[in-house]
C-alpha cells in the first residue's frame, strides 16, 4: 500500500484479478478500481509527487503507470531481462527514472519523460548503476554505481544532460537547497 493525497492505493484481488485500487484514507468512502484487464502480478506501486498518477512494475518486468482520473495506462518500459523495480518520479511528476538491463549487459538508467512518452538512457553502460533519485529540485539525479556515487544533471528545458562526478571514496551527497 501507498498513500497520497486524498487515498491509499493498493494491489488487490477483489476484482478477481491482480488490480490496483484506491480507498479513502478515512476509509468512508468506497474503494474505486483504478486498473482492469490484469494479466499478471503488480509490485511497488508508487504515487507520483502530484498524486495524478501511480506507477507500478510487474512480474511481466514491465514499468507502467496509470493516469488516476481517466484510468489510462502506459508502458514506460518491458524489460529483456528483469523486473524493473528500481524507479523514482522527478518532483514535478514529469519523469521516471529508473534502472533497466538487458540481457548479458550491466544496467543503465533511463529518463522516461511523460511529456513525450519516450525513454533515454542517462548513462552509458559502462558500469552496473542503479538507486536512482531525485535532487528535490528535479535537476539532479543520484544513482548508485560500482565505483560510488554519480550526480547527473539536467538541462535548460528538463532534457538529461550527464555531469559525472565519480569517485570511488564517496559514499553520500548531500546537496544544499539550491541543488548544490
Amino acid at each position: 500500500e501507498v498513500a497520497a493525497r486524498g487515498g491509499t492505493g493498493a494491489c488487490s484481488d477483489a476484482s478477481g484479478e491482480d488490480e490496483l485500487w484506491i480507498r479513502s484514507q478515512d476509509g468512508l468512502a468506497e474503494p474505486r478500481q483504478i486498473t482492469s484487464g490484469a494479466d499478471t502480478y503488480k509490485y511497488g506501486p508508487a504515487w507520483s509527487p502530484d498524486s495524478r498518477k501511480l506507477a507500478w512494475s510487474d512480474k511481466k518486468n514491465r514499468l507502467q503507470f496509470v493516469d488516476i482520473d481517466s484510468k489510462v495506462v502506459q508502458l514506460v518500459e518491458a524489460s529483456e531481462s528483469f523486473e524493473i523495480r528500481d524507479f523514482v518520479w522527478s518532483p514535478d511528476s514529469r519523469w521516471i527514472a529508473y534502472a533497466n538491463s538487458k540481457p548479458r549487459q550491466f544496467s543503465k538508467i533511463h529518463l522516461f519523460s511523460l511529456e513525450s512518452g519516450k525513454s533515454v538512457p542517462a548513462t552509458d553502460g559502462w558500469f552496473d548503476v542503479g538507486s536512482p533519485a531525485f535532487s528535490s529540485d528535479g535537476t539532479w539525479i543520484l544513482l548508485s554505481n560500482d565505483h560510488g556515487l554519480v550526480a547527473r544533471g539536467t538541462g535548460s528545458g528538463g532534457a538529461p544532460v550527464v555531469l559525472v562526478a565519480d569517485a570511488p571514496e564517496m559514499r553520500g551527497v548531500y546537496l544544499a537547497p539550491s541543488g548544490r
